[in-house]
């Protein structure tokens, strides 16, 4: 029977606390990430309609149903648990009751002897084509529950510029060399087209806010909505540093907990990635007022330490709180903080053994300078950190778009099938034992799958770039060039190397601690 924990008083309440003895587990081998609309299309169906599920059925459920029966190496699924979607009910909330169409489909997965990693932790979420069909508001519901979605408004770049004292003059066409002063911008009301700032005596082409807004974001009470320069799509990031979400989080965590730390099936528990958002980096500026110049895609480079630092300091006291939540299961952040981002990156490794933690990442990439920086303390990027300490510690890495794109923050350039055959022997290394180009291997015990921005590479199939020369998802490759099939590709990795065990080659040495009893 689980165990009531309140976090505020740090203590246990209603049950008896159990003897210091570590009884969870950990399944080492390959788990795909079903993201949110994968696994909850009857929740999502019967709250928002069919309309909301885009495309992503009971069929397409079933069809992962049989990816994860190919091969006993398999083990399962990581599924996102969306608060937006597990809480209901109006002026505090409070109903759990949606949880049971997720314990269906855990005990699903259960009955087929497979495992699941849960994913209540979602600081920060993206909304791309699967949910195109909805307003912004509605996106947003992924994140936070109903009660907590008060919508305050829109920001766009005209608000940010009068709020900068900047001065923006009217125009009715483009503006004339003459108008103006350097620093200056012009707007033409009628076709909201942007122009500035004025710089050499020259105006710069002019921007059309009503398609590309590049400072424009969505304010709610407690959520940031910002746009991404990718795919037409939004990203929405909790305003965690704020104290009372801190404290309807940590209710929902508990009652996470109640239903499943008894569930055999559930072996442990993740977050969204660490990195913070551009829209967090906003929050913390004076007013929400994003600096001049700011872009969606630049928000790293504009972001002040303090606003990295309230939105980090606001997880770590969530995780904190939560952990002695969930005593038999593995518990771990993603990590993928650069080492500029305020050392939180020592600061989460020192109290991840305090708290009995684990580590995970989504990105495992050996062409990402600051993640895998091989220096002392206290500089030592995240990804080494996790290979220094999966002795200790349950290690998870993830598998995602970035490690299959030519462009993708530095990634080497695939540009043909032999090369698509050689990142995924090199990916499957750094996650393992290493090799002559990664370096150092994580030596994972668990690894995620990320299928919803890879089909292509999960399936095998052709490029087909509309545009070869565009820097789009593996442009490097001529089109119709062969993508061979990465299930494939593993599933002969696992006969070839005689891997009958489920663990896909990881990491099988139980690590010093697991579960929070340990």
């Amino acid at each position: 029977m689980a165990r009531k924990y309140d976090p505020f008083s740090k203590q246990y309440v209603g049950y008896i606390q159990p003897a210091a003895t570590d009884t969870s587990q950990i399944k080492p081998g390959f788990y795909f990430k079903a993201h949110n609309l994968q696994h909850h299309y009857t929740v999502i169906q019967n709250m928002y309609g069919v309309g909301a599920l885009g495309g992503r059925t009971q069929a397409e459920w079933n069809r992962r149903l049989g990816w994860v029966n190919e091969s006993t190496s398999f083990r399962g699924f990581q599924l996102s648990v969306p608060w937006g979607l597990y809480e209901t009910g109006a002026n505090g909330g409070g109903n759990f009751t949606n949880l049971d169409h997720l314990e269906t489909v855990v005990n699903e997965l259960g009955a087929l002897g497979k495992y699941v990693i849960l994913m209540p932790f979602q600081f920060r979420e993206f909304r791309n084509s699967d949910v195109s069909g909805l307003g912004i508001d509605e996106q947003m519901r992924y994140l936070l529950p109903e009660d907590l979605r008060t919508h305050q408004g829109v920001i766009t770049s005209i608000d940010i510029l009068q709020a900068q004292g900047k001065t923006i003059r009217s125009v009715t066409g483009t503006p004339s060399a003459a108008l103006g002063v350097n620093g200056d911008y012009a707007h033409n009301a009628t076709t909201n087209i942007l122009y500035g700032p004025k710089a050499g005596g020259v105006w710069p082409a002019g921007i059309d806010l009503d398609t590309n807004d590049p400072r424009r974001h969505w304010l709610w009470d407690y959520a940031y909505g910002y746009e991404k320069n990718q795919n037409g799509g939004f990203g929405f990031e909790m305003k965690i540093y704020k104290s009372d979400l801190r404290t309807r989080m940590l209710r929902f965590a508990q009652a996470v907990a109640d239903k499943f730390n008894a569930n055999p099936t559930v072996i442990g528990i993740h977050t969204s990635e660490s990195i913070n958002g551009g829209a967090s980096y906003i929050g913390a500026n004076a007013g929400g007022i994003v600096a001049d110049g700011y872009t969606a895609t630049a928000a790293l480079d504009v972001a002040s330490n303090n606003a990295r630092r309230a939105g980090l300091t606001g997880k770590t006291t969530v995780l904190q709180a939560a952990r002695p939540m969930f005593p038999n299961k593995f518990f771990a952040q993603d990590i993928n903080v650069p080492l500029y981002t305020v050392n939180y990156v020592k600061e989460y490794f020192d109290y991840m053994q305090q708290y009995k933690m684990g580590s995970t990442t989504s990105d495992v990439g050996w062409w990402e300078p600051d993640l895998n920086i091989l220096g002392p303390e206290p500089n030592r990027g995240c990804l080494p950190r996790m290979a220094d300490t999966s002795s200790i510690a349950p290690t998870t890495a993830q598998w995602q778009q970035d490690g299959w794109d030519s462009v993708v923050h530095g990634a080497p350039s695939i540009t043909n099938t032999a090369g698509y055959n050689q990142r995924y022997a090199d990916i499957y290394a750094r996650t393992t034992t290493g090799n002559a180009v990664t370096g150092f291997g994580m030596n994972c015990h668990m690894c995620i799958i990320q299928l919803e921005t890879s089909y292509n590479v999960w399936l095998g199939g052709t490029t087909q770039n509309t545009d070869p020369t565009a820097t789009g998802y593996n442009s490097a490759a001529p089109n119709g060039t062969v993508v061979p099939s990465l299930k494939d590709w593993l599933k002969a990795k696992f006969t070839a190397d005689g891997i009958t065990d489920g663990s896909g080659g990881l990491n099988t040495v139980r690590p010093l601690y697991v579960g929070y009893n340990s």
